[in-house]
């Protein structure tokens, strides 16, 4: 064949797919976790800057081997487009649903089914643009109206004694001047024997302290007993609770996590609610809850220091 059928060829096929059957035909190994094997050099440090993209690209698998969990993913690229499968196995919620999303064009379904999982199947890049959900936004800059595309998650779920509705709700956001039917819920239980309405009535109220390794910090614990009661039920939920508060400026509790901008720094505790008979027991689990933290994330090191040193001017 002539080489002005081969540029035309060329012309039509994919480059990502022609390149991921290229390093299967060039490359002399690949390993399970993605590792090239090639024997030219310069060839191989090519094959490595774009294999993992390249594969991703168009067909590309996982699976998590977690014990508690286990879960899965499938993409298939064709061309712009994309199909992917998700499943998530030992769910606990009952909901199906149907989500369009704008910004990707994509449709995605949703289904899942109580103690055997979630399962997703989404399209992307097949949504027509005519019909994909947008809302009018205006410009910062020129001031002029723009179509922003935006999701709409249309379906069910039933979770925590509730039936969750979603005829056109927004995922992402949520306003007052939405319509309420775009989201709403229902619960059976309320209709049937009326809203729960809560009491509280105070038993004890008395001054203890939190014992730590570095020392004792004084609290006011209120003990009372909370009540929830329906209309048309004659037995009542109650719990004995307590209400612990520091007097001070809170107890140093731990180490800042780390996990975000806003929480570098020590972290202290003003106050808790916990289920307690006693103040005893109460200035015990927040002691418990302290040093169990303390733990995980480390000693307050830093806070501790501030506080020994304002104490010591004083």
């Amino acid at each position: 064949m002539s080489n002005r059928f081969w540029k035309w060829l060329a012309t039509r096929l994919p480059r990502k797919l022609a390149f991921w059957v290229a390093v299967r035909v060039t490359c002399d190994g690949i390993q399970e976790d993605g590792t090239i094997l090639c024997s030219n050099e310069q060839l191989e440090r090519k094959l490595k800057k774009w294999w993992h993209y390249s594969l991703e690209r168009h067909v590309w698998s996982h699976k998590s081997i977690e014990k508690k969990k286990p879960a899965g993913r499938f993409w298939l690229h064709l061309w712009e487009r994309c199909i992917h499968f998700e499943w998530s196995l030992k769910g606990k919620h009952c909901d199906f649903y149907l989500t369009l999303n704008g910004d990707e064009r994509e449709i995605t379904f949703h289904l899942g089914i109580p103690f055997i999982g979630g399962f997703w199947l989404g399209f992307e890049h097949f949504l027509p643009r005519w019909l994909y959900p947008y809302k009018w936004t205006k410009s910062n800059r020129s001031g002029e109206m723009w179509k922003m595309p935006i999701e709409r998650k249309i379906g069910m779920s039933v979770h925590h004694g509730k039936v969750w509705l979603s005829l056109w709700e927004n995922p992402m956001e949520g306003g007052r001047d939405d319509p309420w039917w775009w989201e709403f819920s229902w619960s059976p239980v309320d209709t049937l024997l009326g809203r729960r309405k809560y009491s509280r009535q105070e038993l004890l109220t008395t001054a203890a302290t939190v014992s730590l390794p570095e020392r004792d910090y004084p609290v006011n614990v209120a003990i009372f007993e909370s009540t929830w009661k329906r209309p048309r039920w004659p037995w009542p939920t109650k719990l004995i609770r307590a209400d612990i508060d520091s007097i001070e400026k809170g107890i140093p509790a731990h180490a800042g996590k780390g996990e975000n901008s806003w929480d570098m720094e020590d972290d202290a505790v003003f106050s808790m609610t916990t289920i307690a008979d006693t103040p005893e027991e109460a200035v015990k689990k927040m002691a418990d809850s302290i040093l169990r933290d303390r733990r995980r994330y480390g000693p307050p090191t830093e806070l501790l220091r501030e506080r020994a040193e304002a104490e010591r001017r004083t």
